[in-house]
């Protein structure tokens, strides 16, 4: 300018980028554990991703639930022992691996994933690798993904589903063993499917006993019900009426099934047949299987393995147009 100052700078300015990087954890194998980071951001449980400044250090540990042990990482740039360095330079994925170390809800999850599978395998096709530990937000599940978008899920509380074309269907059938597990399962999934009719629920689900029979019951604050007999027979409770669900929560056996139908029928004709003529007996016309509850006036109830359901009176079979199945 006129008084000789050189108001052009030519000095370099320096800018600088925070760049941030994901980093992704994955658990794998037979055992279940929880990892966790050493900044914050990674609690595996829930929590299993995070991002980091880029020349950030972050330090995993992995911790084996209780039946499990821990076993090896992958994807780390050092171990040692449990423990996994990752440098953030880049977008990165690790995973820890665990094993059982005796029987698990993990064994127990994969048998019942894996006894659904063989009885469905045209319908889910080629596995995409083995049975998989995961977390939800709220809940830790079995999970075994197919290579043509399928899965089969068993959730740690007991509850089953089947993943198809972008929609997941409850199973029905629980894969843990006691009753009350089993009962509760098909309680919450028939609530699942009408809990605008239903309700808020009023506690949790409870045991009761009626004479010498036990049942679990779920309570709605608008006095609907819903109870499952040990059994295996369930009913809604609603405006002071039950109602047959039709249903059972004892899914071991085409006898239990068929039983469960058989008796719900007699149940609500009982005065059209009378005294039962002994229990539900199994029974055999050429290749086929049935199982008949006969009556003393001559009448019966008859469900066959096809799940076709007919009833027997005055010399002659009428199809009841229903299925057990």
């Amino acid at each position: 300018m006129g008084n000789g100052t050189n108001t052009n700078s030519n000095t370099p300015v320096q800018v600088l980028f925070n760049n941030t990087y994901s980093l992704n954890v994955t658990k794998s194998g037979t055992g279940t554990g929880t990892i966790t980071s050493s900044l914050s951001g990674i609690s595996c449980g829930a929590a299993c991703s995070a991002s980091y400044t880029s020349g950030t250090s972050v330090v995993l540990t992995a911790a084996a639930d209780s039946g499990s042990t821990f076993t090896s990482w992958t994807g780390c740039d050092s171990t040692n022992g449990s423990q996994c360095t990752v440098a953030i330079v880049s977008n990165k994925s690790v995973s820890a691996a665990f094993t059982s170390s005796g029987s698990s809800d993990y064994d127990a999850a994969s048998a019942a994933i894996n006894t659904i599978y063989s009885q469905y395998a045209s319908f889910f096709g080629t596995k995409s690798g083995g049975i998989v530990t995961a977390a939800s937000s709220s809940a830790t599940y079995y999970v075994q993904w197919f290579t043509n978008g399928a899965a089969l899920v068993a959730w740690t509380d007991g509850y089953m589903y089947t993943y198809y074309n972008g929609t997941w269907y409850a199973l029905g059938t629980t894969w843990k063993t006691s009753d009350l597990d089993k009962a509760t399962a098909m309680i919450t999934q028939i609530y699942n499917q009408y809990a605008s009719f239903f309700g808020t629920k009023s506690g949790g689900i409870v045991t009761g006993t009626a004479g010498t029979v036990t049942y679990y019951v779920q309570w709605f604050t608008n006095g609907a019900a819903l109870v499952a007999w040990t059994d295996g027979y369930m009913y809604t409770y609603y405006n002071s009426t039950w109602y047959a669900l039709g249903v059972s929560w004892k899914t071991t056996s085409d006898l239990d099934k068929a039983t469960v139908m058989i008796t719900q029928i007699y149940n609500q004709y009982t005065s059209f047949f009378g005294t039962k003529s002994g229990g539900i007996v199994t029974g055999a016309s050429g290749s086929a299987t049935y199982y008949v509850q006969w009556c003393t006036n001559g009448t019966a109830i008859v469900a066959w393995t096809d799940g076709t359901m007919y009833t027997y009176y005055n010399g002659t079979w009428y199809a009841l147009g229903v299925g057990w199945k």
